[in-house]
């Protein structure tokens, strides 16, 4: 593979005309860190249009998903020269350990018509060659939810992946499962604005709290009332919504506590036919949105099987967690069609930590003040007292108002602005942070 990291894009166009009939490499290295370390790799055009790369699968570890599809699967896809010479400049030479040839990067760019709105200062490069975007998406996301990095990275590349596309057959899927309180839900409604910010434009969101969702009757919230009863004549929000035609994160929180007699039946329609059918009989397209599911459906099976499983073997980690969500009752049918999973981890350890420093600064910002230092005794109090409460961000936040409040409106009241510091005494202070 290494051959191919600095080869000009004539050479890939070449490697494109070749591969009507397989070009095979016996003898490719793999990146460090993969086993086995050496193995075949395959380009061929079964049907004339995209190459298809295909190596001997084996074990890597990485955060870049496309390599890592590639090296634990066995096989890719790549639709035009560019993209593949952009994969081996970028993806595979940072696995390397070598700097992006951010010139063939630029050329890829170029050729396929890519964005060059932000350009780096030190060789004229666009920005938005040297970062893939799902990456810039992942680093805004993470501004909202601290640590559950490969999860943010797997909402972040089915979003992108998503609304990349310009004629989607049906909608995207992805379930957000762990324990109560760790972010789920808070992501999913930040991911709008986050899309919006990286170039993807406005994008809605629409809720639906699935908890509500325990008979007929509130299926009717959902696709209207039928003709005939009272209320027929307006229609429901979400039909509105989808209706619009306009890019939409459709969220359905607790997913699992739907009834599912009734719900099964209008979530497989809505993934697998990528419409929904008004209760006039219409059917509306969704297509164009990304549903998003919560769940802490068997979040403690799928925690205590991963102590044995790396959390960026995606494959591995998606079977446990499909087979985990079957066994708990969600039905195999609906399970079968959600495209992606991402696992959110409880808030333990210094992701605990992490957690409560951000309750304290977003408590802190209420008052108009600007934490920058707290003493590590106060965090790991709020932690303690949090793990009492159970239930995950929500009592970091409450555990850090308890400590906190009263001391930073005390702070507030005597003048303090802007930048904090927290000492844990005794007495418990806030106190002004010197400009000198």
């Amino acid at each position: 593979m290494r051959r191919l990291l600095h080869e000009p894009l004539e050479r890939f166009e070449e490697l494109f005309a070749e591969c009507l009939e397989p070009v095979e490499w016996d003898d490719a290295v793999f990146p460090p860190g993969c086993l086995p370390a050496t193995g075949s790799l395959t380009f061929t055009r079964p049907h004339g249009g995209a190459v298809l790369v295909r190596t001997s699968p084996c074990r890597f570890e990485t955060g870049d998903f496309t390599l890592g599809v590639l090296l634990s699967r066995g096989a890719c896809v790549f639709s035009t020269p560019e993209q593949l010479q952009a994969f081996f400049a970028g993806s595979v030479a940072r696995a390397f350990g070598e700097p992006e040839n951010t010139c063939e990067l630029a050329l890829a760019a170029a050729a396929t018509g890519a964005s060059t709105d932000k350009e780096a200062h030190a060789h004229g490069v666009p920005e938005t060659m040297a970062r893939a975007l799902d990456t810039e998406l992942f680093e805004r996301l993470q501004l909202t939810v601290q640590g559950q990095e490969a999860a943010l990275r797997r909402l972040a590349h089915s979003a992108v992946a998503h609304f990349s596309k310009r004629k989607p057959k049906r909608p995207a899927s992805i379930l957000l499962v762990g324990p109560a309180g760790t972010g789920k839900t808070t992501i999913v409604e930040a991911l709008p604005r986050a899309l919006g910010a990286v170039g993807f434009g406005e994008i809605s969101l629409f809720r639906i709290d699935c908890n509500e969702l325990v008979d007929r009757a509130h299926v009717t919230r959902l696709v209207g009332v039928p003709p005939g009863y009272a209320g027929s004549e307006r229609e429901a929000p979400l039909m509105r919504a989808l209706r619009g035609r306009r890019p939409l994160v459709l969220l359905l929180d607790e997913v699992d506590r739907a009834d599912p007699s009734i719900f099964d039946s209008l979530l497989l329609t809505l993934l697998d036919r990528g419409t929904l059918t008004s209760a006039t009989g219409e059917d509306v397209p969704t297509t164009h949105a990304l549903v998003a599911m919560t769940s802490n459906l068997g979040a403690e099976e799928i925690a205590s099987s991963l102590v044995r499983t790396s959390i960026h073997d995606r494959w591995a980690v998606e079977r446990l967690c499909r087979d985990a969500l079957v066994a708990n009752g969600l039905t195999s049918a609906v399970v079968g069609r959600i495209q992606s999973i991402a696992v959110f981890d409880g808030l333990e350890g210094e992701l605990g930590r992490e957690a409560a420093l951000a309750s304290i600064r977003h408590l802190a910002d209420e008052y108009g003040l600007d934490v920058v230092d707290v003493d590590d005794a106060i965090a790991d109090v709020v932690v303690d007292i949090a793990a009492d409460l159970g239930c995950g961000a929500r009592a970091l936040r409450h555990a850090a108002g308890w400590l906190l409040s009263v001391p930073l409106a005390e702070a507030a009241r005597d003048g303090a602005t802007g930048e904090v510091v927290v000492t844990a005494g005794p007495p418990l202070l806030v106190r002004q942070l010197s400009p000198w």
